[in-house]
């Protein structure tokens, strides 16, 4: 057995074991201690997506007795989320579609129907993304062979009441 290996490895043990970390040095003494935050968590049960509110500080974590405006909604196919910001697509039976944009932040919550010109049941939707201002949603359009598919981005609007679209 080569020596100088467990040498090399015995050294750098001792030259990570005693370097000082790099916020300077500790007393011991802690000014920090907390920040009271509240949260909210998305539960699925029964194919049903719901949010409950929790509060939180330094010692303990207890849920809110406070309904959320999140209410209750069917489970997502596809969702997108983007810091408190969450997307999700749902399919409706008449071959549609139903995008909802939702903020935690401020809770407000803007829901659109799509895909209302097309018609075609056979449309096979694969994501969801969101800007401040649009919702993205790929999809695409089967063709009689894998070379006559055709594949799409939709771009909503979200902010304005119409159901234009690009």
């Amino acid at each position: 057995m080569k020596t100088y290996n467990i040498f090399y490895m015995l050294l750098a043990f001792i030259i990570v074991a005693c370097s000082k970390p790099e916020g300077g040095k500790n007393d011991g003494n802690n000014d920090n201690i907390g920040e009271d935050a509240n949260y909210t968590i998305l539960l699925s049960n029964n194919d049903l997506l719901s949010a409950s509110l929790l509060n939180a500080n330094l010692d303990q974590i207890t849920l809110d007795l406070k309904s959320s405006p999140f209410g209750i909604t069917d489970i997502p196919l596809l969702t997108y989320r983007d810091d408190t910001v969450i997307s999700f697509y749902q399919n409706n039976p008449e071959c549609t579609g139903i995008v909802t944009k939702y903020d935690f932040h401020d809770d407000s919550s803007h829901e659109k129907e799509v895909f209302m010109d097309l018609g075609d049941c056979d449309l096979s939707i694969k994501s969801i993304a969101h800007s401040k201002e649009s919702i993205f949603i790929a999809y695409e359009v089967p063709g009689s062979s894998s070379k006559d598919t055709l594949y799409f981005i939709r771009s909503l609007n979200i902010s304005n009441e119409d159901s234009s679209f690009l």
